[in-house]
């Protein structure tokens, strides 16, 4: 039962774009220069000079706009404020620990270091998925604000919808390195795993869409209490994850 709980803790704890360069006038902005506005976001970066990587993160983002907000519903306030580094260090400097992408729930900004230099097709392909996998934890969180401290949740769904587990998923070949129920649970788990914890919370996401529906998912954003959840899986925890781990493995 103790190990319910800590794991509950855990767990549930239109038109073209416009290229324009002009001072930001909002405080949220740091008076960062706007370098791209599109129909859903505005773009500011620091690097006058980072138009053409600011344009490649604003046609994924707005290719995959409606489709993201199709899955989880959610109308928009306002546009997405996005700001983009291309001093990596610097950047990390700031944010405070070694990441490339964050969305910070405390201004509403989705903040990403990205190369100014995007020429190479599998550098621009990966940090355009980051600017989608950051997309998405904003828009969950601003459905339900406590998804951000739901580790699992939130990361995974944003690996899931990113489409960073589908292409992992081509070339992962065995899942010998599956957390246990214990490991899952640990507090510390993302750290310890790395890659691999965002991998199986992803798995796990969409073992859930694939087996329950979307609708289900959505719900568990909505409202993640215990006894409900737990109502949306037909099953205790500990037993979901079982379920879960043994279909993983007899794939």
């Amino acid at each position: 039962m103790k190990l319910r709980q800590r794991f509950f803790i855990f767990a549930l704890i239109g038109s073209s774009p416009l290229l324009i360069v002009l001072p930001a006038c909002s405080s949220m902005t740091d008076n960062l220069p706007l370098i791209q506005e599109t129909s859903h976001a505005r773009f500011y970066s620091p690097n006058e000079h980072a138009v053409n990587s600011v344009a490649s993160l604003a046609e994924t983002f707005e290719a995959n706009y409606n489709r993201l907000i199709g899955l989880f519903p959610y109308e928009a306030k306002d546009k997405t404020i996005i700001h983009v580094y291309t001093d990596r260090d610097a950047y990390q400097a700031m944010i405070g620990r070694d990441t490339e992408g964050t969305y910070d729930a405390r201004d509403g900004i989705i903040k990403v270091y990205t190369p100014a230099d995007l020429s190479d097709e599998i550098i621009r392909h990966n940090f355009n998925e980051q600017i989608i996998h950051e997309f998405v934890h904003l828009l969950i969180q601003q459905i339900n604000p406590e998804v951000g401290h739901l580790k699992w949740l939130d990361e995974g769904i944003a690996y899931y919808a990113a489409g960073q587990l589908e292409e992992e998923m081509q070339s992962k070949t065995s899942y010998f390195d599956i957390p246990t129920f214990e490991q899952f649970a640990d507090h510390d788990y993302f750290n310890k795993a790395h890659g691999a914890a965002y991998f199986y919370s992803g798995l796990m996401v969409k073992y859930i869409v694939d087996t329950y529906g979307i609708v289900t998912l959505n719900d568990m954003i909505r409202q993640p209490e215990q006894a409900h959840i737990q109502q949306l899986l037909t099953m205790p925890i500990d037993q979901f994850f079982k379920t879960w781990h043994d279909a993983m493995l007899s794939k």
